[in-house]
């Protein structure tokens, strides 16, 4: 079952709903219903629509939220940072900087992969991935925005 989490396109309210057939989501602040695409839900399907506006331009990422990811990179660098200043000797500093990135190589291979929306960055989750869908470029999203 594909899980959406988006923005309602008419009130910029979050959303979050499970997709279904026959069970269209709407937004919980102002109730402005979305269109679902009946036969990619129907097949279990890749995203090939975004029910939110209507794009087709998606790309695939990690399912980590982005400040969790910054919060424990600053706090590597800044643990190294204090650590050099108190003369803690180089190599236990280094360690601290290869530990997070050994953390993040190990969470890289644990996390599923969303696809995102280009236009509206719509977020669908449980779904089939599109081996068209690839990273995320940067000169696309240009154009579609």
């Amino acid at each position: 079952m594909t899980r959406l989490k988006a923005r309602c396109p008419r009130c910029r309210a979050k959303l979050t709903a499970m997709l279904e057939l026959g069970k269209a989501p709407s937004c919980p602040a102002c109730g402005h219903g979305l269109p679902l695409p009946q036969e990619q839900l129907a097949r279990s399907g890749p995203v090939q629509v975004c029910c939110v506006c209507d794009g087709a331009q998606f790309y695939r990422r990690r399912d980590l939220p982005r400040g969790l990811g910054l919060i424990v990179t600053a706090s590597a660098a800044l643990m190294f940072l204090i650590l050099m200043a108190v003369g803690i000797p180089f190599w236990i500093a280094l360690s601290v900087l290869l530990a997070t990135a050994a953390l993040d190589a190990w969470m890289f291979r644990r996390l599923k992969e969303v696809t995102v929306c280009y236009r509206c960055e719509a977020e669908y989750r449980g779904n089939r991935l599109d081996p068209g869908h690839r990273a995320y470029d940067i000169h696309l999203a240009e154009q579609v925005r």
